[in-house]
């Protein structure tokens, strides 16, 4: 399913660039791995500690797994998608924030907020990431963030 997904977003005529940080990178992954993926992807930043996720954003909060944080970097990534892109196709920042299975102690459930900026529109969705492996949490979220993508260029 996830295949096909990305071979949408591969085909779909926008260039995006993407920011994951927690969770996420899967998505990146499966569609890195669609022939002609270069048409579509114009980069992806994984950054994954707190304080390069913050270097990305260029803000400071306390929470970083959120919808604000999300949206924010959304923006950003759209902004670089307007940069990097060409004139012709039209633009997308991905960003997803995850909190997933972890060793160290944290607060607050296993989760992420998925934010997509595309001709101006912003898009955000909560997901509450059910318990499991943190493989089948990653892989999960991969596919959910992928579709989440897809209908949001599609206008959905």
């Amino acid at each position: 399913m996830s295949e096909a997904v990305a071979q949408a977003l591969v085909a779909s005529g926008y260039q995006a660039a993407w920011v994951v940080s927690g969770g996420g990178s899967s998505a990146i992954s499966t569609v890195l791995s669609v022939a002609g993926a270069s048409a579509f992807m114009l980069e992806a930043q994984v950054p994954y500690s707190a304080g390069a996720l913050r270097a990305y954003g260029g803000f400071t909060c306390d929470g970083l797994c959120s919808s604000r944080v999300a949206g924010a970097l959304s923006q950003v990534a759209y902004a670089r998608a307007e940069r990097f892109g060409d004139e012709v196709r039209p633009c997308a920042g991905v960003a997803c924030t995850a909190a997933l299975q972890t060793e160290r102690e944290r607060r607050g459930a296993d989760r992420a907020h998925l934010a997509v900026t595309v001709k101006g529109r912003h898009f955000h969705r909560y997901v509450a990431v059910d318990a499991g492996s943190r493989i089948a949490q990653e892989r999960a979220l991969g596919e959910t963030l992928l579709a989440f993508v897809k209908a949001c260029v599609e206008g959905k």
